[in-house]
């Protein structure tokens, strides 16, 4: 009884901890495990394959959904009264989401045909082609869950499907097979998910297609609305990986990968603490809690970069250590090593926004974010675009780092004064930060030393520039802030 009740009390809390932290910071760590995973066991020309088509999974999968889960979620969560209401609003969203899946594994499918010669990567596209079809249809399912309140429901189904991505991956690797085949991992993870979903009591509409259009226009501009919203910057982060393998070997973009996936780890924290962040903003936003806000913002961030700028030394400084311990490096460490520092300085700015990106939400600012996250993206892909085919990896570190650098630049630019960051301790501090490299590089003290030595010299150097007044900073509202949350959540839910 005593172990029953142990047990329980564990699973309970890894639900809440779930149900806390993101399904994308999780969704993210496990990513990366399953990358660490396949290039020990593939080496470096099976994880640049597996990078390439992971990306292609993604993207696509994010575009061809056109934002109708996030608008479906919201719909059923203000229809919470209205059950007819809410059967209405699903079936136009799964007719809509199904016609969308189709018509993205049909365009697979034919690539594949046109790649025929190629049996593998044909293979490998038409799975991928009908995985997006099957994900299409589990991400409604579970926007629909969630906008009834069965948070616990969709967390467990997520869990699942994670847990069915890990074994398939385990069982594809002990087997042996070519990397192209890993894109089965993609396809058995939502199939699995599928037959899970069924015991939700989801209504199933087996006649969507057959079903009259005159309702599923406004769907698409709806879902359009949600598109490059939630999620977006994290999802097209990936965007490299995709065009970098139409110009580079497999084994020049495993290289790549292998810096990336370091650089990755800077989001964990920020995609973990983003839900917690949305719901607090939200809330203060219904309080006009001004002076709150504007505290949470500020401790946030610097605290985020902070942190940040420690991980940043520890890694630039021992980073041929590092790559060994995670991966099998052949001796690549030194190209690893400048592609991961030419994205390291957007990285640190990008991490320290990227959490605190809910406040958009709270003040009813959505559409200012999607016109940034969109011409980011813009950015990112014309940058791509024009730089890997003269440079290789090294253009698509820059182009990511340019991408964050202005994504950090722009952010906040519309909100109230009270809630504007102060960028430029920001730039001290990354000027700091080089300097102390520089420092430590020479002084060539070791691990161990370095341990305390970082920590040590940068709390001299942020207290010297004043980087942490902004803890000691009274927050007042002006006259022109009192209508800050005006027009913008009123109950505290986002």
């Amino acid at each position: 009884m005593l172990r029953s009740a142990i047990t329980d009390s564990y699973l309970k809390k890894a639900k809440a901890y779930i149900l806390t932290v993101g399904e994308n910071a999780v969704e993210l760590a496990a990513t990366l495990v399953v990358m660490i995973i396949v290039e020990r066991s593939l080496g470096q020309e099976g994880l640049g394959l597996y990078s390439y088509l992971l990306s292609l999974f993604l993207i696509a999968g994010y575009f061809s959904e056109f934002g109708i889960p996030g608008y479906l979620e919201r719909e059923v969560a203000l229809n919470f009264q209205d059950t007819e209401a809410q059967s209405t609003i699903f079936k136009n969203a799964y007719t809509t989401t199904i016609r969308l899946g189709i018509l993205c594994a049909i365009l697979f499918i034919i690539s594949a045909f046109n790649n025929a010669a190629n049996v593998n990567k044909a293979v490998a596209l038409i799975m991928i082609g009908l995985a997006i079809l099957f994900r299409n249809l589990n991400s409604l399912k579970l926007a629909y869950l969630q906008g009834l309140g069965r948070h616990a429901d969709t967390a467990n189904l997520k869990f699942k499907k994670r847990l069915s991505f890990l074994v398939v991956i385990f069982i594809l690797l002990f087997l042996g097979v070519s990397a192209h085949y890993l894109a089965l991992s993609f396809l058995f993870s939502e199939l699995y998910l599928l037959l899970a979903i069924r015991k939700t009591s989801i209504p199933t509409r087996p006649k969507a297609l057959l079903r009259r259009s005159h309702d599923i226009p406004p769907v698409y501009k709806k879902g359009y609305e949600h598109l490059f919203i939630d999620d977006a910057m994290d999802i097209l982060l990936y965007l490299d990986f995709l065009i970098l393998g139409l110009f580079v070997t497999n084994q020049e973009l495993g290289i790549y990968a292998q810096a990336s996936i370091l650089a990755r780890f800077f989001l964990l924290i920020p995609l973990s603490i983003k839900p917690i962040l949305r719901q607090r903003y939200c809330s203060l936003a219904a309080d006009k809690a001004y002076s709150k806000a504007a505290s949470s913002i500020r401790r946030t961030s610097f605290t985020l970069f902070s942190f940040h700028a420690l991980l940043a030394l520890f890694i630039t400084l021992h980073f041929p250590d590092i790559l060994q311990l995670i991966f099998r490096a052949r001796g690549e460490e030194i190209i690893g090593y400048w592609i991961f520092v030419a994205v390291l300085p957007g990285l640190l700015f990008f991490s320290a926004m990227i959490a605190i990106e809910p406040i958009y939400e709270a003040l009813d600012q959505v559409r200012t974010l999607k016109r940034l996250v969109m011409g980011v993206s813009a950015l990112n892909l014309c940058l791509n675009i024009y730089l890997i085919p003269f440079t290789g990896y090294y253009g698509a570190a820059a182009a990511t780092m340019i991408s964050m650098f202005t994504y950090f630049l722009f952010f906040g630019t519309t909100f109230p004064k009270i809630l504007r960051l102060r960028k430029s301790s920001f730039f001290s501090a990354g000027v700091g930060i080089y300097l102390i490299h520089v420092f430590l590089h020479r002084l060539n003290t070791g691990f161990i030393i370095d341990v305390f030595l970082i920590p040590i010299t940068c709390f001299l150097l942020f207290w010297f520039i004043g980087f942490f007044d902004v803890y000691e900073e009274p927050i007042e509202p002006s006259i022109n802030d009192k209508t800050l949350f005006k027009g913008g959540i009123q109950n505290g839910e986002c």
